[in-house]
Parts: C-alpha cells; structure tokens; sequence
C-alpha cells in the first residue's frame, strides 16, 4: 500500500506540470481542470492528452486510460476500457 501511495503522488506531482487544478479522486484517479489553458497551450485537445498520456507513462511506466471534457464523460470511459473479468 505503501508503494501505491508513493506512485499515486508521484502521478500527481506530475499532472500539475499539465493543468493548475488537479483533484484527486481515488489513488489512482484525477481530474485536470483545463479551462483557461488554451491561451498557455498552443496545441489542439487531442495532442495534449497524449502528451499527458505519454508523460505519465515514461515517469511510472503506468497507462493513463482516459481523456474527457467533464468527469462524467471520463468516468464512463474510464469503465468500458477496463477489462472483464469472467
């Protein structure tokens, strides 16, 4: 549990470099709040998230699953990508 709360900081820490608002949902779960970044990003929506995607995976080797407009959105996403288990 001990490395988990480590790793989750880590992610953290490190999706503050994206966005000035990240909250916490679980240990392995946040949410970025963007709005007002567009005039301090030049790039489009889509090469953000795998820009941030790619960041989180080259500091933890962990995947990031979702990237959404609001947490509704991102929630449902986030629960059809993960796997079934019979």
């Amino acid at each position: 549990m001990k490395a988990c709360g480590q790793k989750s900081a880590e992610i953290r820490k490190l999706l503050h470099r994206f966005a000035p608002v990240v909250e916490g949902a679980s240990i392995d779960e946040w949410y970025l709040d963007l709005s007002g970044t567009r005039a301090c990003i030049i790039m489009s929506p889509s090469p953000r998230r795998r820009a941030h995607r790619a960041a989180v995976h080259e500091a933890t080797g962990l995947t990031s699953r979702s990237a959404r407009p609001n947490k509704l959105i991102a929630k449902m996403a986030v629960a059809r990508a993960k796997p079934t288990v019979c």
